[in-house]
């Protein structure tokens, strides 16, 4: 078997910023990959050199593929558009293994390790994936924009109503919500070396709003999309320790092991 075709897709009308990728065998097998963020960037990523590479290989000698790719596209750091490229490659090339096995990918991958998980609700919408009938600012992640309120825009709810969005959460079996309440502030300053007292409050006045009325019938997570540096980041932690989250992402960047060890010994909150 050999790959013979690799195709991708932008979904304008739907996410502009994922990118979709089928990748083609000479058995008629088609393994679906995906991707997000700067689309466009990425396909030519794929179709300038990675797919020369990939041409009439075995797409099942999957980590062949990825060792070679990662090694080239390393030189020009450890992330980013090349990053993401093998990402979607590699996921196509597993759908491919799991369909000429008749397995999933789960299971290819060592199978269940328990028999049930907890959940959380990520209170995005239409508006995170910048569809194209949503208002758009130029920043990311989604825009800037919590959109219009609806039945699918948990964003939106989660601003404005996080009690009944937590009600309703709560109702369908979820155990935890989270959301990213901070970005407004980081996006106002267009930078993450401060942010104020004021910002602070109208971020996490969800959290309290859910916590005076529900208490602790659903737990709180929050995502900070790498936006802040330490000194913003455990000003936020401080305030965050009131509400007994289950933890904090990202609120700074990874390019720095030792400052993220730094903020984990004096956050004084669970992070991830």
């Amino acid at each position: 078997m050999q790959i013979t075709k690799i195709e991708t897709s932008i979904a304008d009308s739907i996410m502009p910023g994922l990118l979709l990728v089928r990748i083609h065998t000479s058995e008629g097998i088609v393994g679906c990959g995906e991707t997000y963020y700067a689309p466009h960037a990425v396909a030519a990523m794929i179709h300038d050199w990675m797919s020369h590479y990939l041409m009439g290989k075995n797409p099942l000698d999957i980590e062949a593929h990825w060792r070679f790719l990662y090694e080239r596209a390393t030189n020009f750091g450890s992330r980013g558009t090349e990053l993401r490229a093998i990402s979607a490659i590699d996921l196509a090339l597993w759908d491919i293994f799991g369909k000429v096995t008749s397995q999933p990918v789960w299971q290819l991958l060592g199978g269940c390790v328990q028999e049930s998980i907890r959940t959380y609700n990520s209170c995005g919408g239409p508006s995170y994936g910048g569809a194209n009938k949503e208002k758009k600012t130029h920043t990311w992640p989604g825009h800037g924009s919590v959109g219009n309120q609806g039945p699918l825009n948990d964003y939106w709810s989660a601003v404005n109503e996080p009690v009944e969005l937590a009600r309703a959460l709560i109702s369908e079996g979820y155990q935890a919500l989270k959301v990213w309440t901070l970005d407004f502030a980081a996006h106002k300053t267009n930078g993450p070396l401060h942010i104020t007292h004021k910002d602070i409050t109208r971020a996490l006045e969800p959290f309290q709003k859910i916590r005076e009325s529900l208490g602790s019938n659903i737990e709180l997570i929050i995502d900070g999309h790498g936006f802040f540096q330490l000194a913003p980041a455990l000003r936020i932690a401080k305030r965050l320790q009131e509400y007994d989250i289950l933890w904090a992402e990202d609120l700074l960047r990874i390019d720095c092991i030792d400052t993220l060890a730094d903020f984990r010994d004096k956050a004084g909150i669970p992070v991830a």
